[in-house]
């Protein structure tokens, strides 16, 4: 079956999946999947090197029955409405009293392939010797792993690479950002001497050195420690032998395993950083007039849900307009009963356990909600609300929250949800936190969103839930001196290495609060113009964490400036490829961001306290000569010649430059 540039045949126990980019080939043995061919056809690259022995995607126990039959389901699909829409088929082995189907997606002009693991019926109790769950807790137990390597259970995908001066990359990941900072730091081991090496991770890659191509592999699940099913490892390395392990499902016939994918890319690391952001946005398909919002929360302000009522949030949304924001949020307090981030007595004992706890608060709003979601209607803003879902046994209560989720879309226009306050400790709690989610995206016809906090808990994160909207990425205080602006933005470049930035939420602050929290401190907020803080936060998606209200006069006029000069250039950016480039934010170093669309962009360098007011910078440009004319920040108009690096000036400490770029020879 062909649909677009995707084709997908399964003929004569052989499945290929292939596209204009990519190609994939397996043996069906037994009802299982074997892997011979993982193909880059742009370059003409064939990566693998030898067939596997060993079947995948596969259960956590070997399969002796005998198949009785395969059959193959070829179709289109998309998982939610805001989705690309896919080329799928469902491998069925029937094996008499069980069935394992092996599932595989592709979209079209895209260089990745995805598969996952189901069952049906009474699955077998044996389990195999060697599975993914047994402890390693010497070398003797790691030595048994790897000479029993082939009779591994639980696999998401098994490949046979060829080693030889090679790197694997290995990324990891921090969530609960409440207690973490650095969310993501990542190392390459040569591969070139013969070794065996198990890793955890979300998100590995396999870099040719002397190609610059190479392969990225994706786990597309909650980071290892939040997933209710655990494994030892994510990957079995021995030598060039990819044994990828950990499928994350207690029970294959009502949960299906986490999608794996592989995705090819070329040009080194900037490649890498393309094929990975392109591949998430199928996801979720960019609309401009739902998705292009500076989102805005009191919460930065520190008085809770205590500050909420009819007149103050009337007074935020003048002030918003006067500042040029375009969104009313209801923070928690809106709401009759008390949250657990609640400043109230009430404790946290499940939203429905008390009577009318999503009702409105009558006290804090004696007209309800109407009198201010109207005025907000009024001047053109966006509206979103402050939401958790009720933990009692797992969730059972989550069809209620989306009747409450979708009521307030309905009713008032809320189509942008802060979901939060959430833990999951079980496949089932699991399934049903993301249900709530799914049914509001599919209930609002795609219209609304989930902003998915990440902040505490254990959650959804960067690699999970995808197409429901976008990630809150953290809570930065400076009342106990937790904010930093070069940290923040630290934390946004070292991820924008590999999550799309389009996907995060990015938070400034008014930095006129709590200056003497910062004594004699050369990198403290205040140092910091409004508009360096709201730049460096619109290459991914700006967050207002603070009182507008509570601004001083300067701030006002300096963010609606700003605000007003961004906002076509954030439409840009977010229909563009994102980069980060120059050395890693530290508080003493040059580096930015820049947008890619073809021959033009914006780029923004960001100088904080570091004596150096130059540095040579790495760009994903075509060699040419480009023409850089200053948009905003200090600086001056230049034009250079890109040759992999181009020179960057930020004359003044705590300075930056934003740029559009054109290329014109």
């Amino acid at each position: 079956m062909k649909f677009n540039d995707c084709s997908i045949i399964a003929e004569d126990n052989i499945l290929m999946i292939s596209n204009s980019m990519i190609s994939r080939r397996w043996k069906i043995e037994n009802g299982l999947c074997h892997s011979t061919s993982l193909k880059d056809i742009i370059n003409g690259i064939e990566y693998l090197k030898e067939d596997s022995e060993t079947p995948a995607p596969c259960p956590d126990f070997s399969v002796e029955d005998e198949c009785r039959k395969v059959s193959y389901k070829i179709y289109k699909s998309k998982d939610s409405i805001v989705e690309e829409e896919s080329l799928r088929i469902d491998v069925t082995g029937d094996y008499g009293g069980y069935s394992i189907i092996s599932h595989f997606k592709i979209y079209p002009q895209t260089p990745a392939i995805s598969q996952w693991i189901s069952m049906s019926g009474h699955i077998p109790i044996a389990k195999s010797e060697v599975t993914v769950e047994q402890p390693i807790d010497n070398i003797e137990d790691f030595r048994t792993l790897v000479n029993n390597r082939k009779e591994i259970t639980g696999l998401c995908d098994m490949l046979k690479l060829d080693n030889i001066h090679k790197k694997l990359g290995i990324a990891d990941f921090m969530a609960h950002t409440d207690r973490k900072d650095n969310l993501c730091h990542w190392r390459e081991d040569l591969l070139t001497i013969h070794s065996s090496n198990s890793y955890s991770s979300n998100l590995l890659y396999f870099h040719d050195q002397v190609g610059d191509n190479g392969i990225v592999f994706l786990k597309e699940a909650p980071l290892p420690h939040a997933r209710p099913v655990k494994s030892k490892f994510d990957l079995l390395c021995d030598g060039g032998e990819m044994f990828f392990a950990g499928h994350g499902s207690d029970d294959l016939t009502r949960y299906p395993g986490y999608p794996f994918t592989v995705i090819l890319y070329d040009s080194g690391e900037f490649g890498r950083m393309k094929a990975l952001h392109d591949y998430q946005r199928k996801f979720r398909i960019y609309d401009e007039k739902r998705d292009d919002v500076i989102w805005h929360s009191t919460w930065g302000d520190r008085n809770a849900d205590k500050i909420v009522s009819s007149e103050f949030m009337q007074k935020e949304i003048d002030d918003m307009k006067e500042a040029g924001g375009d969104f009313l949020y209801f923070s928690d307090g809106w709401q009759k009963g008390a949250a657990m981030t609640s400043l109230s007595m009430e404790r946290y004992m499940g939203q429905w356990g008390k009577e009318g706890y999503w009702d409105v608060d009558m006290e804090k709003f004696p007209d309800g909600l109407d009198e201010v979601t109207e005025k907000a209607d009024e001047y053109g803003m966006m509206k979103g609300v402050w939401f958790c879902p009720d933990q009692v046994n797992e969730y059972e209560n989550y069809e209620k929250d989306i009747k409450v989720l979708l009521k307030l879309y309905r009713k008032y226009g809320f189509n942008k949800i802060k979901y939060d306050a959430m833990t999951f400790k079980t496949k089932l709690a699991e399934e049903r936190i993301k249900k709530v989610m799914a049914a509001l995206v599919e209930g609002s016809g795609g219209k609304a969103f989930v902003e998915i906090d990440i902040t505490a808990g254990i959650r959804t994160d960067y690699f999970d839930a995808m197409q429901y909207g976008f990630l809150f990425l953290e809570n930065r205080y400076t009342d106990f001196r937790r904010y930093y602006p070069h940290c923040t933005m630290r934390n946004l470049w070292q991820l924008a290495h590999f999550v799309d930035p389009r996907r995060l939420r990015i938070e400034f602050l008014n930095n006129e609060r709590n200056m003497d929290k910062y004594p004699d401190d050369l990198l403290a907020p205040f140092h910091y113009s409004p508009d360096y803080l709201y730049v460096s936060t619109i290459f991914a998606n700006p967050l207002m964490w603070f009182e507008i209200s509570n601004l001083s006069a300067e701030y006002k006029e300096c963010m609606k400036k700003i605000i007003a000069l961004c906002k076509p250039i954030r439409r840009k950016i977010a229909q563009s490829n994102v980069y980060p480039i120059g050395e890693e934010p530290d508080g003493f170093s040059i580096g930015g961001f820049i947008s890619v669309a073809g021959d033009t962009g914006y780029t923004a360098v960001f100088r904080a306290a570091g004596k150096e007011h130059s540095a040579v910078i790495k760009i994903p440009l075509k060699e040419g000569k480009y023409k850089f004319t200053l948009l905003s920040g200090e600086g001056e108009d230049f034009t250079s010649k890109a040759a992999g690096s181009i020179e960057f000036k930020v004359p003044d400490k705590y300075g930056y430059s934003l740029f559009k770029y054109k290329k014109i020879d």
